[in-house]
């Protein structure tokens, strides 16, 4: 079982860590089905932008991102 709390703690890190300072990128929601996760970002104010993680054991991992939900 996935303890969120944590875990939206570690995504929120990994989002943000794949998009520069400049980028003013901020988490807006994340989301769990299962294995899964999704997490919505704003970047540069006003861009969304989705990201999609798989747990794989303890490690959350990128599956895929884009500029929409999938």
């Amino acid at each position: 079982m996935v303890d969120s709390g944590r875990a939206e703690h570690a995504l929120h890190e990994l989002a943000l860590a794949e998009w520069p300072p400049a980028a003013e990128a901020r988490v807006i929601s994340v989301s769990f089905v299962g294995p899964t996760a999704e997490v919505v970002l704003v970047v540069n104010g006003d861009y969304e932008y989705w990201m999609y993680f798989t747990r794989d054991d303890a490690t959350w991992v990128l599956d895929h991102d884009g500029n929409g939900p999938s």
